[in-house]
C-alpha cells in the first residue's frame, strides 16, 4: 500500500498508519513503534513482532557424527541465536571409520568452525550453545568472502610446494587450515543467509562455498596418494598445479567483481583441456587416483559460473564493456 509523505514543521515529514494494522496491534497515540533500516529501507514494528531468537534443538542420540556435523553447520548458517544439544549416549559413532568420541570433546572442536559462538551450558545429557554475536550485517561479507579466497589460495600454494619436499609439515597443518576455512566460510553462508539479497543468488554463492569446502578437503586425500608414489612425474606435477590453479580462477570469477568475458571464456577454454588432460592422458594407476582427488577444484565451474551470472543479470541488461569484452 502507497502512503504520502506530509510536511510537518521546517523540514521533518511525516506518514500515517494504516488504520486495520494498528487496530490489530491495539495500538493507541503515544505508544512506540521502532523503525530499522535495512539495505536502505524502512520496517516498522511493534515489540510483539520483534525477531524472536532463532533457536535450534536437536537430540543426537541415533546419529554419526558427520550427520551432527551438517546440521550444526546448517543451524549455525541460518543464524541460530541459540542451539541446545540433548543426547542420552556419551558416544558419537565414525560410520566412516568405526571410531567413537565423546560427545563433549567432539561439540567442543566443533566450536572451531562457529566464529562467535560459545558453549554456554554443559551438563549431564546436554549442551547449549549461545551467540555472541551482534545482530548480522553485511557491511564486512566482502572482507570475509576476499578472507576466504586468501586462505584458499594459501592452501593450495602450499600444497604445490610439499609436491616437490614432502607432504609431512603440510599434513600436520592440514587439519587447523581446513577448520579456520570452514569458520570463515560457515561465517560468511550466515551473513548471506541473514542478508536481504535475492535468494537464488544467495543459494547460488552457499552452493558454490560448499563445492570450495568440498575440494578443499580433498587435498589431504590427494597428498596421501601422492606420498604412496615411489616416482614423481613432472607431467603428473604439472597437471596436477593445473588443476588446482584453474580451479583458483574458477572461485575468482564467482568472488571478483569486475571479470570481462574474455577472461572468463580463457579460463573455462583451460579448464576443459586441463579436464581432456586428466581424462585422456597416460597416467599410472596411481596417478590417475590422485587426480581424481582434487578433480573437485575443475568441478567448481558450473557453480561459479550460476555466481557469477547471476550478480551480471541481476540489472536484467546485460551490456559489453568500454573494450566490446563483455559485462563487467
Amino acid at each position: 500500500m502507497k502512503r504520502k509523505l506530509v510536511k510537518q514543521g521546517g523540514s521533518a515529514l511525516t506518514v500515517t498508519l494504516p488504520a486495520e494494522w494498528v487496530k490489530s496491534k491495539s495500538l493507541q497515540a503515544g505508544d512506540s513503534v521502532t523503525l530499522t533500516e535495512r539495505a536502505g529501507d524502512l520496517t516498522i514494528t511493534t515489540s510483539e513482532t520483534q525477531e524472536q531468537p532463532r533457536t535450534f534443538r536437536i537430540n543426537i542420540d541415533r546419529m554419526g557424527r558427520s550427520l551432527v556435523n551438517r546440521y550444526l553447520d546448517e543451524f549455525y548458517c541460518q543464524g541460530a541465536d541459540k542451539i541446545i544439544i540433548e543426547h542420552t549416549k556419551n558416544l558419537l559413532p565414525s560410520l566412516r571409520t568405526g571410531e567413537k568420541d565423546k560427545v563433549t570433546e567432539f561439540i567442543n572442536q566443533m566450536m572451531e568452525r562457529f566464529m562467535g559462538m560459545e558453549i554456554v551450558s554443559q551438563t549431564e545429557g546436554r549442551i547449549v550453545i549461545q551467540s555472541l554475536l551482534r545482530p548480522e550485517s553485511a557491511e564486512n561479507s566482502e572482507l570475509v568472502k576476499q578472507k576466504v579466497f586468501n586462505m584458499l589460495k594459501e592452501l593450495i600454494s602450499e600444497f604445490n610446494r610439499s609436491m616437490k619436499g614432502g607432504f609431512n609439515s603440510f599434513n600436520k597443518t592440514l587439519p587447523g587450515r581446513y577448520n579456520n576455512l570452514k569458520r570463515f566460510t560457515n561465517y560468511y553462508c550466515r551473513q548471506l543467509r541473514l542478508s536481504d539479497q535475492d535468494p537464488v543468488a544467495v543459494m547460488n554463492e552457499i552452493s558454490l562455498i560448499r563445492a570450495i569446502e568440498k575440494a578443499a578437503g580433498k587435498l589431504r586425500r590427494t597428498g596421501d596418494k601422492v606420498s604412496e608414489m615411489k616416482k614423481i612425474d613432472r607431467g603428473f606435477m604439472k597437471l596436477t598445479e593445473d588443476i588446482l590453479t584453474t580451479g583458483m580462477d574458477l572461485v575468482k570469477i564467482a568472488f571478483e567483481k569486475g571479470i570481462i568475458v574474455d577472461e572468463i571464456e580463457k579460463t573455462t577454454e583451460k579448464r576443459y583441456k586441463v579436464m581432456h588432460e586428466l581424462e585422456k592422458g597416460k597416467h599410472t594407476p596411481e596417478e590417475y587416483r590422485a587426480l581424481l582427488e582434487c578433480k573437485l577444484f575443475l568441478d567448481l565451474i558450473n557453480d561459479a559460473m550460476d555466481v557469477y551470472v547471476a550478480r551480471n543479470a541481476k540489472d536484467r541488461q546485460v551490456t559489453p564493456a568500454k573494450d566490446g569484452s563483455g559485462p563487467r
